[in-house]
């Protein structure tokens, strides 16, 4: 196991990292000092009234302990000196790939497979590209990005005529081929900065999103990083790196004459790299890079559940009447932000599928 302090909001959180796996599990510091507490002599009673005495009110309830010893238990986290029984870990392993298939099965929309491991490709591109991923390769894209737009700013008529032949039937095949081919190299910019800052990306698969074929990679390692900024630089790997593109294609569609194939072809890598990855990569309500970026600039893990538990708290406690229930946060300043989310994330959702459904 490997274990990560990150600090949110003044915060001390302890990210837990299974490399056999790969999923990461995220403790609080006095959930973490009552696990480093279960030393398999000390029973779970013993640990929790030490760390009722050294924290009080800050210590998690009964309720709360055995949810956290259950979590590890799910999650194969826990040790005992005892022969372990195998048939009950490959029942939770079975239940693991069950519960896999069945979302898969459910998120048809959103359908994914693993293709192969993408590390050796891309520790051979991430040498290359280390000199430029810092703070002046990233004003130098700025640059760049700005001044292809500043030229395209003048032939704004032929880009909006453009888009009619863009999204013709003919042109359909075409589009599709550009939009995993610029897909492709956003997932490699993802994968190259994470790699660059000393994660591992072992996946490599295909999805549907939405019933379009698109590439993706596995660069979850970004969450055990100590700074904040780091996990944002992943995050926003993707969308630099197909802007990049997008602007490379913006050059050479000003340079080709009208009606042949290139032309049309560096259209379509405008259209999918530029439009696609702002509209939908750049979107925080949904949980693509925009999210995350948003999660860690604001300090709020887990924003997406964690906001939808506030509304489910407001709907519990000012709805039902219900008593004994509390709010994921007491920060009123984080109460608002999660609230506010919530409301048009849930919004957004609801728009999307009915957009998608007609």
């Amino acid at each position: 196991m490997q274990i990560t302090r990150q600090r949110y909001r003044g915060r001390r959180w302890h990210v837990v990292h299974d490399p056999a796996s790969n999923k990461f599990y995220r403790l609080n510091a006095v959930s973490h000092e009552l696990v480093g507490l279960l030393d398999g002599v000390r029973t779970v009673e013993q640990a929790w009234n030490i760390v009722l005495d050294r924290h009080g009110d800050m210590a998690p309830t009964q309720p709360e302990v055995i949810q956290l010893i259950s979590n590890l238990y799910n999650a194969n986290l826990l040790s005992i000196e005892a022969t372990p029984e195998t048939e009950q870990l490959l029942r939770r392993q079975r239940d693991r790939l069950a519960q896999k298939v069945k979302s898969q099965a459910l998120g048809i929309m959103y359908f994914r497979i693993k293709l192969f491991n993408p590390d050796g490709i891309i520790s051979a591109v991430e040498p290359t590209l280390r000199p430029i991923i810092n703070k002046w390769g990233f004003l130098a894209w700025i640059v760049f990005v700005l001044f292809t737009l500043t030229r395209l700013g003048s032939h704004s008529e032929a880009l909006a005529s453009g888009f009619k032949d863009a999204i013709a039937p003919s042109n359909w095949g075409w589009l599709i081929v550009v939009y995993v081919v610029a897909k492709a190299f956003h997932e490699m910019g993802h994968g190259v900065i994470c790699k660059r800052f000393g994660g591992q990306v072992p996946e490599f698969g295909a999805l549907l999103l939405v019933l379009v074929p698109s590439p993706y990679v596995d660069a979850s390692a970004c969450w055990g990083f100590a700074s904040r900024w780091h996990r944002i630089a992943v995050g926003a790997g993707g969308m630099i790196f197909e802007l990049f593109l997008a602007a490379i294609m913006a050059h050479v569609w000003l340079a080709t004459p009208e009606g042949t194939l290139v032309h049309q072809l560096a259209y379509n890598a405008m259209l999918t790299a530029g439009l696609s990855t702002v509209l939908f990569n750049a979107n925080p309500l949904m949980r693509f890079d925009g999210y995350y970026i948003l999660s860690d600039l604001l300090e709020i893990p887990n924003m997406m559940q964690q906001s939808f538990k506030q509304l489910q708290f407001y709907m519990q406690k000012y709805v039902y009447r219900l008593e004994d229930v509390s709010p994921p946060t007491t920060k009123p300043g984080e109460a608002g932000i999660l609230t506010v989310y919530g409301i048009s994330a849930l919004a957004y959702r609801i728009f999307l599928f009915i957009t998608i459904t007609l």
